[in-house]
């Protein structure tokens, strides 16, 4: 199933074609929207993350990061110049991370304000390799979204990381079916989501491991009088 991330647009902007969608180059930003999309239960619940995105970008970088062309769209809004020179230093220091002669590296893992809210682990090194500028510049933007000022931050222990990892794969279980025959088995507690993509064959192609995110304050309504 695929949800829309922009509202109302029925036509091509600029030079894209109006015969196919164009690729984007950038994922699903924070696990509110991964969740609301990959749970396939609300076009309206992503729609109101992708504005929660689009206000917690805009507070963080203090300007303006919804497009007059498209108010709605998450693509120009994560296109926006103020948001790219934000991740300008982190995307520097984090790409050296990953060790260009390493041929064992399958996934990574997400801390930010001192807290691992997520992992990726793909079936083979090449898969990850190809994957890994679109993934950390997502959670690169997450982080930018999410900081939360004056918080000390102390480097997460990989203890701390492999606790995550063991944890995440329990809960509630189901499964349901993709294209091309493939499987997507999704466990889910009251911390932690888990999806696992499988072929028919039964060969994991992906893990994905989220945080659940923190309950948002219920709004008051006004009662009558």
């Amino acid at each position: 199933m695929s949800f829309c991330v922009e509202q109302g647009r029925w036509s091509p902007r600029g030079g894209e074609s109006g015969l196919a969608f164009s690729r984007s180059a950038y994922n699903l930003v924070g696990n509110d929207l991964k969740l609301a999309a990959r749970r396939a239960s609300s076009q309206r619940m992503v729609w109101s993350e992708v504005a929660n995105t689009q206000k917690k970008l805009k507070d963080a970088v203090e300007a303006e990061v919804q497009d007059v062309r498209s108010t709605s769209s998450l693509q120009l809004t994560l296109e926006n110049d103020k948001v790219k020179q934000s991740i300008v230093a982190a995307m520097k220091a984090l790409e050296k991370s990953l060790d260009p002669k390493a041929t064992d590296i399958v996934g990574y893992a997400v801390v930010i304000n001192g807290k691992v809210v997520g992992a990726d682990v793909y079936a083979n090194a090449d898969l990850f390799r190809r994957l890994w500028p679109k993934l950390l510049r997502m959670s690169v933007i997450e982080a930018v979204g999410d900081k939360k000022a004056g918080l000390k931050r102390t480097p997460v222990k990989a203890q701390a990381i492999r606790a995550f990892l063991a944890e995440a794969p329990k809960g509630k279980r189901s499964e349901k079916k993709l294209a091309r025959d493939m499987v997507e088995v999704q466990l889910e507690s009251a911390q932690h989501v888990y999806f696992e993509t499988r072929t028919k064959e039964a060969t994991v192609l992906h893990r994905s491991y989220l945080a659940q995110p923190e309950k948002k304050p219920m709004k008051e309504e006004a009662s009558p009088r």
